[in-house]
C-alpha cells in the first residue's frame, strides 16, 4: 500500500496519492494544510446591496445584504402581501370578505372543539372518528370528493342552515375507509343515525 504524498502524514494512500482526510481537504479548498485540523469557512468582507454596510460574507456566498436588511425585508414582504391579499379580497366584494371571516370563524370553533375534546378524554375515545370526519372536510375542500346538491336517500336539495352549515352531510357506515361516505340530508342523517 502506498503512503500518502504530504509530509508527516503516515496513512495509507485512498486515491491520488492522498489519505481520504487530504484528499478532502484537495477537494474542498483546493490545496493541503497540513498544521491545521479542519478549515474554518472561508469568509470575505462584503458590501450590502441595501444599506451598504460592510458585513462578513462566505466566498461565492449567496446573501449579497446584510442579515438586519435581510430580516427587514423578510417583515416587510410578509406584511405586503398581508396588505395585498386583503386588498384583493375586498374588491371582490362583501361576500368574499364574509366568506374569509367564517372560514376563520371556523377554524378557531374546530380548534376550540378539539380542545374541549382532548380535555375531557372524548378525543381518544373517538379519534377514528374524528380522522375521518377531518379527512373528508380535507377531500371536499381540495375537490377529491365532490357534495352533491340531492341527499341520496330521500332527493330533496335542502338549502345551507343560516350558520353557513351544509344542508347536505357526509354519512359513515365504517371508519376504517373515512372517504366511503353516503350523502344526506340531515333529517335523513337523523333517521339512519338512530336505526343503526
Amino acid at each position: 500500500m502506498q503512503a500518502c504524498t504530504v509530509d508527516g502524514c503516515g496513512k495509507s494512500a485512498v486515491t491520488n496519492g492522498f489519505c481520504s482526510k487530504h484528499r478532502m481537504q484537495m477537494r474542498r479548498f483546493g490545496e493541503v494544510d497540513v498544521n491545521h485540523r479542519h478549515h474554518p469557512p472561508r469568509r470575505v468582507e462584503r458590501t450590502c446591496t441595501i444599506c451598504g454596510a460592510a458585513f462578513l460574507g462566505l466566498i461565492g456566498g449567496k446573501p449579497s445584504s446584510c442579515l438586519q436588511c435581510r430580516e427587514t425585508s423578510a417583515r416587510q414582504k410578509a406584511r405586503d402581501h398581508g396588505r395585498e391579499a386583503r386588498a384583493a379580497c375586498i374588491a371582490q366584494g362583501p361576500e368574499a370578505v364574509e366568506r374569509v371571516r367564517q372560514k376563520k370563524r371556523d377554524r378557531y370553533w374546530r380548534r376550540v372543539d378539539q380542545e374541549r375534546a382532548r380535555a375531557c378524554g372524548a378525543y381518544t375515545k373517538y379519534r377514528e372518528q374524528w380522522i375521518a370526519h377531518g379527512k373528508v372536510y380535507s377531500a371536499v375542500h381540495a375537490g377529491v370528493l365532490v357534495r352533491p346538491k340531492l341527499c341520496s336517500v330521500c332527493g330533496s336539495s335542502p338549502a345551507p342552515g343560516a350558520s353557513g352549515r351544509p344542508g347536505i352531510v357526509a354519512r359513515h357506515h365504517g371508519y376504517s375507509e373515512p372517504l366511503a361516505v353516503q350523502w344526506l340530508c340531515w333529517t335523513c342523517w337523523g333517521e339512519d343515525l338512530r336505526t343503526s
